[in-house]
């Protein structure tokens, strides 16, 4: 188990100097409110019923909170968390595995290769995909209970099952095949098909998971609904049906490729739909004859992993199509281990006359290649502009990487250099409405508000239900002052499932044109709106203190002047505000 840990660390130890990258990170870390509130009990009870980040995953959202309580906005503690529960994980995959199938040195082998397998860079690395390593400790631990259920199923140890389950859902939505893949242990390695042997029995096999399922289908139909509620399967109608099978077969092929040569790996794989007919061909023909392949060599454990694969991947090879990726290098997390039994058990038979020396030497080559090549992909998550950099360069016409670039360097103040990235982008797809957004948004940074409401004006047409948009769309009218206009996007922004950043933009820059109009007592309402999702801003507090001395509620207005002093000592204009507040002058 050391070495487990040792193989996991000689990948992933330069990660404690890694930065946060501009994918995701901000929604579920740095720029989130409710994650840098800490773990709190308000924050807990948010963390349960969010549904604004595209699915249902509390345990996850808990976990971010539980790292900023602990180590503020380290990114390295953030990182390291994440390689410990890699860690857990490569150690539960062979305590899996040693305990239903007793193979000591195979179940050794195949953890050492999950530890390194540079396809699980993305979500050891990235710690937005938190998700992804805490999924698959709470799927491992479940699929540890089940091990020990089967020895002698009871309805305590299913409670066990059933709850270790729970916690997967609860940590990514892609745990729903995690009922299929028990089914699959049942017929290797605990043979438990065989000790039904007949029909009814083997039946009785599935209905003992029907609770599991049904948790499992209550799940799925509820991410549905949020991701279309969020816009998220919005490609789904542009998609036709055939051009999604096709990109799935392609999809599995890619990850089997990938698998064997992890080569020019990239975040993101940009969906193609411009397909040639031959690809999807050939790939289903390269599945359909592994398949066969699997089902006449009458073994076992090939059966077990290589529908482990194809099965644990379905939520996400894109029949229905969510985001821009065509596939991604973290769905196959877990489903990789179905393919890594395959390779050891099928390697111990083809090696089984080699002398042990010879077999030691062979998986220490395989391991030590495995490792660099895991350690030199993880280096290019060190921060945003080299992750999307090297995107760029290893995909072609990649517009969602050349937008990322963009935001990366955007979000390091080079605006001027973000620029020709967002739009490269728009060159390359101009219905691509998140380039548009971003670079509207990098346009009005430096002033140039027509152009910016021009190009935001597009993102709003494209995608008529970001938020964001509207909310960048506003700030574009409010700097050119079409104020009345500017409170419609406001209001279209607030009505959206969007982030807590944006939300508190818009409360607070809603309440600004409204106490700059006089609607005083509507102002006062989006500033205390404003604080309920930011309490620490000075900015919102001093603006409700305004807006409240404004109606002429002194004492109330003093008190937050006050508070907002006690949170920020050294605020010379909230002192000023303060003074002339309790002189009862009217504010500038």
């Amino acid at each position: 188990m050391l070495g487990l840990a040792a193989v996991c660390i000689a990948v992933y130890g330069g990660v404690a100097g890694f930065s946060f990258v501009n994918f995701d990170d901000d929604l579920y870390v740095y720029a989130n409110p409710y994650t840098l509130g800490g773990l709190t009990a308000a924050n807990f009870l948010h963390a349960l019923r969010a549904t604004d980040l595209y699915y249902w995953h509390p345990l996850a959202l808990l976990s971010h909170m539980l790292d900023v309580e602990l180590f503020g906005l380290n990114p390295g503690a953030h990182h390291a968390v994440n390689l410990l529960l890699h860690i857990l994980n490569s150690i539960l995959v062979y305590i899996v595995l040693r305990r239903m199938t007793g193979a000591v040195w195979r179940s050794a082998a195949g953890a050492a290769l999950f530890a390194a397998h540079p396809l699980h860079v993305e979500s050891v690395v990235w710690i937005s995909e938190r998700k992804d390593v805490l999924c698959g400790f709470f799927w491992l631990l479940t699929v540890l209970a089940y091990s020990w259920y089967a020895e002698r199923p009871s309805p305590k140890r299913m409670l066990a099952v059933a709850a270790g389950f729970i916690c997967a859902l609860m940590s990514k939505p892609m745990a729903v095949t995690l009922p299929f893949a028990l089914l699959l242990l049942d017929y290797w390695p605990l043979h438990r098909f065989d000790q039904a042997r007949k029909w009814k029995k083997i039946a009785g096999l599935v209905l003992e998971k029907a609770p599991l399922m049904l948790l499992a289908a209550v799940d799925a139909v509820a991410t549905a609904a949020l991701q279309r509620a969020a816009g998220a399967t919005i490609l789904l109608a542009a998609i036709p049906l055939p051009l999604r099978i096709g990109n799935a077969l392609v999809a599995y092929a890619a990850y089997l490729w990938r698998a064997i040569w992890p080569q020019n790996l990239s975040v993101l794989y940009i969906y193609r739909r411009d397909l040639p007919v031959w690809e999807p061909i050939a790939a289903g023909f390269l599945l359909a004859a592994v398949t066969a392949f699997v089902a006449l060599g009458r073994r076992r454990y090939l059966v077990t992993g290589w529908l482990w694969f194809l099965g644990v991947l379905v939520p996400t090879i894109g029949l229905i199509q969510v985001g821009y990726q065509s596939s991604a290098d973290r769905f196959v997390y877990l489903p990789l281990i179905g393919l890594l039994v395959m390779a050891v058990w099928g390697a111990a038979e083809l090696a089984a006359r080699w002398s042990v020396r010879r077999v030691a030497w062979a998986s220490a080559a395989v391991l030590a290649v495995l490792a660099a090549d895991g350690r030199v992909q993880a280096g290019y998550w060190r921060d945003g502009v080299s992750l999307f950099r090297h995107a760029v360069r290893h995909t072609r016409n990649n517009y969602v990487a050349h937008t990322l670039l963009g935001s990366a360097l955007a979000e390091r103040g080079q605006t001027a250099e973000a620029i020709p990235e967002f739009e490269q982008a728009v060159r390359t797809e101009p219905g691509y409405g998140l380039a548009r957004n971003d670079l509207g948004a990098a346009l009005g940074k430096q002033g140039r508000y027509q152009e910016a409401l021009a190009q935001l004006d597009a993102a709003v047409r494209l995608m008529p239900y970001y938020g964001p948009a509207h909310y960048n769309r506003g700030e574009a009218l409010m700097r050119l002052g079409r104020g009345p206009e500017a409170l419609a996007e406001f209001d279209e922004a607030l009505r959206r499932e969007i982030p807590a950043q944006f939300r508190y933009s818009a409360h607070n820059d809603a309440g600004v044109i409204l106490n700059n109009t006089g609607a005083f007592p509507l102002a006062a309402a989006h500033f205390e709106q404003a604080l309920s999702v930011m309490p620490a801003s000075a900015e919102a507090r001093k603006n409700l203190a305004s807006a409240l001395f404004n109606q002429g509620r002194i004492d109330e207005a003093i008190a937050e002047m006050s508070q907002c002093l006690q949170l920020n000592p050294g605020d010379k204009d909230a002192a000023a505000r303060l003074e002339a507040m309790q002189s009862r002058k009217p504010l500038k």
